[in-house]
């Protein structure tokens, strides 16, 4: 079973706190990291632990999901600032089984390219999003209730955690989105321009596959370049993922 999101969501906030801010990492360990502290979860020793639990536990099984592993790390890698496909091998030439032949990269990319519109799809679907919304709000209310326990110092330090969460939250959901819409779509357009030269046209029947399967291809990266993102409320916030 896996998070609706990732488990990198806390950590990612407190750098954020970090980063945007003069709360020190001494601060953030004083704060998030202090065992000697009171939690408003009995299975947290510390309001990291607490943050952490409020994703998805043994206590909120409902907001944890099932999914396969590929596009389990399909979706960890949209979340990544890394890049998802290595881009010098787009067309590179391989070395097949070790028998000497090459072939070109093309196809493994399109199936990569696949995966993580799975794991789009995933996040965009009603249940998860409201999921999503759900975990959201439980770790508001967390960060709510650590905030009644900070001393005026701290508290000025990190000030309000909920609306800073939220805040933070829809800009990397937002920015992560128009990230990896705009990457899907330059990658179709380098697929067709691969296959084809010309983007975006039928594909040419190959030896390496059916007329069949070309069109369908054909027809993947097309959506692909022309579907326009929608899903995202600005007024509401988070409310899903990117949809074609």
């Amino acid at each position: 079973m896996e998070h609706i999101y990732e488990a990198g969501w806390i950590p990612r906030f407190l750098r954020h706190l970090s980063e945007t801010s003069n709360v020190s990492c001494a601060d953030i360990e004083r704060i998030f990291f202090n065992d000697k502290v009171k939690t408003n979860n009995p299975a947290a020793a510390t309001w990291a632990q607490a943050l952490m639990e409020s994703l998805g536990s043994s206590v909120n099984q409902n907001d944890l999901v099932f999914l396969w592993g590929d596009i389990n790390r399909m979706k960890n890698q949209i979340f990544d600032t890394g890049d998802i496909i290595a881009t010098e091998k787009w067309a590179a030439s391989v070395w097949t089984s070790g028998k000497g032949t090459t072939t070109l990269d093309a196809q493994w990319r399109i199936n990569k390219i696949g995966t993580i519109r799975r794991a789009m799809d995933y996040m965009a679907q009603p249940a998860i999003g409201t999921k999503l919304l759900q975990t959201v709000d439980r770790v508001e209310a967390t960060l709510d209730a650590l905030s009644l326990t900070l001393l005026g110092p701290d508290l000025a330090k990190v000030g309000n955690l909920k609306m800073r969460h939220r805040k933070w939250f829809n800009g990397f959901m937002n920015e992560r989105n128009t990230f990896v819409a705009g990457k899907m779509s330059s990658w179709a357009s380098d697929a067709s321009e691969t296959y084809t030269r010309s983007t975006p046209r039928e594909v040419v029947v190959s030896n390496t596959g059916s007329l069949a399967e070309w069109t369908s291809t054909t027809k993947f990266l097309k959506a692909l370049q022309t579907g326009k993102p929608g899903g995202w409320d600005e007024g509401r916030g988070v409310v899903g993922w990117y949809k074609w």
